[in-house]
């Protein structure tokens, strides 16, 4: 128990170091010839274990979803699934922003890779933070949002 203290104050000693706007630029990836475009659909997932959360946040989550372009073509096949989170003190939009997609995601199936399902929830707070904390009330919450995923 002495160490939980000490575990806390590190935690928000740390992000409250983080500046709020640090961000690493990255280069827009090139055009790939022929690549097919995937696509971005918008929708909420509710967390009913979220329901009266201690911080107050949303029970209602956004969550950005890239289907591959064969998606559409044949529903029944199976696709690998990969879920993609944030980091802090950004949401999943400005995300999608820093890391290029679907421009990234459409290239590398264009050069081979095999077409997966992402997935971007948001687990961005309405302290700038991210569910994914290591404070227990974050972490609940974005385990809840997980096993709803």
């Amino acid at each position: 128990m002495k160490k939980l203290p000490g575990l806390i104050t590190m935690c928000v000693v740390g992000a409250l170091a983080l500046p709020l706007a640090a961000q690493v630029k990255t280069e827009v990836p090139a055009v790939v010839p022929g690549a097919k475009t995937v696509t971005v659909e918008h929708i909420k997932i509710h967390g009913a274990s979220l329901e009266g959360n201690l911080e107050g946040e949303a029970v209602d989550r956004e969550v950005i979803v890239f289907l591959p372009p064969s998606y559409k073509k044949d529903k029944h096949r199976r696709y690998p699934v990969v879920y993609a989170l944030h980091g802090f003190s950004i949401g999943a939009e400005q995300w999608t922003h820093e890391i290029h997609v679907p421009q990234t995601i459409e290239g590398a199936f264009a050069l081979g890779s095999k077409q997966m399902i992402v997935v971007l929830p948001d687990s961005k707070t309405a302290y700038g933070g991210s569910m994914k904390l290591c404070l227990p009330a974050p972490a609940i919450a974005a385990a809840a949002i997980t096993m709803k995923l």
